[in-house]
């Protein structure tokens, strides 16, 4: 069962802003920017693949050996207008500014539901002598998926099986998983279509055992029983941090147990 979240944006910015206005931590640029106009945004679309190859002596091409999706770099054009050089010198500080982040949230107006994380790599020179031009600056984003803003939760209250109904096709490791237990047990099992999650320990009914795992050097993962840290409890043989989800994942649980996941699905 699934969960319906308000799928509304979280900034709830004015009317005048341009169709791909870019946010940065969700702050639209045009309205902290008297002037900044968002013109174009490119990249956002199709990602290739790259591959990795191996040269043979004496044979024609490459030897294949495996492709990976690449970081993206999205481009966005933008017009700045200021009434006098003072002023353009002032909007230039402020545009600085928000730019400055080394790593930010980056999301667009037409794309609402999404954002990427990136890092502003690059800016192309603005007009000389004017106080009013069109200029650029690229977005360099180490992973080439969007996601989602708002999580989607979904349970097993309809007849015990967790699905994943939401169409997230690329498997995402969920943002939480929470188990409310019915009956006492010395392991818990959560199993998905390629992983597993066990837990060792003296558990109650009541228990309630929230999981937080993260593939992400800045976030460490979490095993919480009752409100008290307890990572001692992960078996070894889990993939805990490999546990991704995606479209029509159905995840089951060895105790008679609530389960309750948290996911933000990504997409290219």
């Amino acid at each position: 069962m699934k969960k319906f979240i308000d799928t509304k944006p979280t900034y709830v910015a004015n009317e005048n802003l341009s169709a791909e206005s870019v946010y940065i931590d969700g702050i639209p640029l045009e309205d902290q920017i008297d002037g900044f106009t968002t013109l174009n945004v490119s990249g956002r679309e199709l990602v290739p693949y790259k591959n990795l190859t191996n040269e043979v002596s004496g044979a024609d091409g490459t030897m294949w050996l495996s492709a990976n999706y690449g970081e993206r770099t999205i481009k966005v054009k933008y017009l700045l207008k200021a009434r006098s050089d003072t002023e353009f010198r002032q909007k230039f500080e402020l545009l600085n500014f928000y730019l400055s982040k080394k790593q930010a949230t980056f999301k667009f107006y037409d794309d609402p539901l999404y954002f990427w994380v990136g890092t502003v790599t690059a800016i192309e020179d603005f007009p000389v002598a004017v106080n009013s031009g069109i200029s650029s600056f690229t977005i360099t984003c180490n992973s080439p998926f969007k996601r989602r803003i708002e999580a989607v939760t979904f349970d097993n209250k309809q007849d015990g099986k967790l699905r994943i109904s939401e169409p997230a096709y690329w498997a995402t490791l969920p943002d939480e998983i929470k188990i409310v237990l019915k009956a006492r047990s010395g392991n818990i099992r959560l199993v998905s279509p390629r992983n597993l999650i066990s837990l060792t320990g003296n558990f109650s009914a009541g228990d309630t055992v929230i999981l937080k795992p993260s593939d992400s050097p800045d976030n460490n993962s979490e095993i919480m029983l009752n409100g008290i840290e307890k990572f001692e409890l992960l078996d070894l043989t889990s993939d805990f941090e490999n546990f991704t989800l995606k479209y029509k994942d159905e995840v089951s649980c060895n105790v008679d147990a609530d389960i309750y996941i948290r996911l933000r699905s990504k997409h290219l």
